[in-house]
């Protein structure tokens, strides 16, 4: 027999009208991951609303899969299509399951092989632009290689340069907008023209006009140019025969960029943090992609080939993944933990929290790639490990991330070393996404010359 509603406990310290939110929006990170020692599923009221957070990994998969059919998209991704529409990273039901039907041949193997290319060119220039002895922001650099990356994989033609540019230039503060939105008590302050609201909505109609343009030039000049874009328009549904909208391609051409931003850049800039910490894992890295390409280009035939680089990967995407909470709506019932929700109720996870939970990881805040040897956790119940979803929600994107991080990792190691600036603590600071507080990292070249690296090198 399910248990009573009134069997899931209250999350202790909550306060009249504000009910959890002084801790959520304090500390975070803290707070999510206090939340497993008070059981599998656990209440917590933000401002009045109730919302049910799952804690266990057999909880977070019957979300992803047993249940995933009751369950729409909630609260931050309702704030978040109004932001960044309606593209498959935010959209819920039939729709969504018509979208990425219409989508998925973009994202198939064969693809991902052809982006390969683009991929190492964007690593090598990001890499050669830097000289020995400079300090950069690592977290930002990583952000506009990967924006650079996946926008010239989106677009092939001379008219797509001005979209880059402005994607560049727009998709930072879309992203720097998404939790004042999300966690704002009041609809009506979102709504006023002031502040960063009026950012936020300059910065989307930029994005409509440029990406408009090239979606125009492309239905002008119809055919496959090798690049995600063409894809998309010559993709139709199978049951109907429709393609896309302009609208609907605006929408998932908003959703690629941001879901393929984050993930990536993120994963690159903990990387380099994480190996500058620990010259162990640096070192067999180095030696590894070494070894594995000699003299040779990197490719994608590479990917799988870096073994040791695979794991350190897959360890940042455990210790730092991006998204510290993610929710659903129920829209009909829903069992979780012995429970059943009925219609309405709100539902969170945290992947980080989750990752970090020290009955399914020993020692979880270690930094360990050898931990994933030998198939890691295999044995381990189903939703232990979330880094791209599960289930119908799996990124799309999978293959193509792994691929952008393991080239751009591989490209930077052929070059130079990256080294921490003494005296600055890095922080994680969750917002949209669990980011660094700051980054700064001295370039050092790979044989100590103190002189830059040639092109050739």
């Amino acid at each position: 027999m399910p248990k009573a509603m009134s069997a899931i406990p209250t999350v202790p310290g909550r306060l009249p009208m504000l009910g959890h939110m002084t801790p959520f929006k304090r500390r975070p990170l803290e707070f999510v991951q206090s939340l497993r020692s008070h059981g599998d599923l656990v209440r917590i009221y933000l401002g009045r609303t109730p919302v049910y957070v799952a804690n266990s990994p057999e909880a977070i998969h019957r979300i992803f899969v047993a249940e995933q059919r009751h369950l729409n998209n909630g609260r931050i991704f309702d704030k978040a299509r109004q932001v960044f529409g309606n593209g498959i990273p935010f959209s819920d039901g039939s729709f969504y399951v018509r979208q990425r039907r219409i989508m998925q041949p973009a994202f198939h193997r064969q693809r991902v092989e052809q982006y390969a290319e683009i991929m190492r060119a964007e690593a090598t220039a990001k890499a050669e632009s830097w000289t020995a002895g400079q300090v950069v922001d690592l977290h930002s650099e990583m952000r506009e290689l990967v924006i650079d990356t996946v926008a010239k994989t989106l677009f092939s033609s001379e008219l797509g340069r001005e979209a880059v540019r402005e994607l560049k230039r727009s998709i930072p503060i879309l992203l720097g907008g998404i939790v004042s939105r999300t966690l704002s008590p009041a609809e009506l302050l979102n709504r006023l023209p002031v502040g960063k609201s009026r950012r936020i909505d300059e910065a989307k109609e930029r994005l409509r006009r440029v990406i408009g343009e090239v979606i125009r030039e492309y239905r002008a000049n119809p055919g496959d140019r090798n690049d995600l874009l063409s894809m998309l328009l010559l993709s139709h549904d199978d049951t109907t025969g429709e393609g896309m909208t302009d609208d609907q391609l605006h929408d998932e051409i908003i959703g690629i960029t941001v879901s393929g931003t984050e993930t990536a850049t993120l994963s690159l800039s903990w990387l380099f943090h994480e190996m500058s910490r620990h010259p162990d894992v640096e070192k067999r890295v180095y030696a590894e992609i070494d070894s594995v390409l000699g003299d040779q280009t990197v490719g994608f035939e590479h990917v799988a080939a870096l073994e040791y680089t695979h794991r350190v990967i897959t360890e940042i995407l455990r210790l730092h993944h991006p998204l510290w909470m993610l929710m659903r709506r129920a829209h009909s019932t829903v069992e979780l933990a012995g429970v059943q929700l009925p219609p309405g109720t709100e539902v969170m996870f945290s992947p980080y929290a989750l990752h970090r939970d020290p009955v399914l990881y020993p020692d979880p805040h270690r930094f360990d790639p050898d931990r994933w040897l030998n198939g890691g956790y295999e044995d381990a119940p189903p939703g232990t490990f979330i880094p791209f979803g599960l289930g119908r929600r799996q990124c799309i994107g999978e293959a193509f991330g792994w691929a952008e991080v393991t080239i751009g990792t591989a490209e930077i190691v052929r070059r130079w070393r990256l080294r921490p600036v003494a005296g600055r603590k890095v922080r994680e600071v969750a917002l949209a996404t669990v980011h660094p507080s700051e980054l700064p990292m001295v370039i050092e070249p790979r044989d100590g010359s103190g002189k830059s690296p040639s092109a050739s090198s």
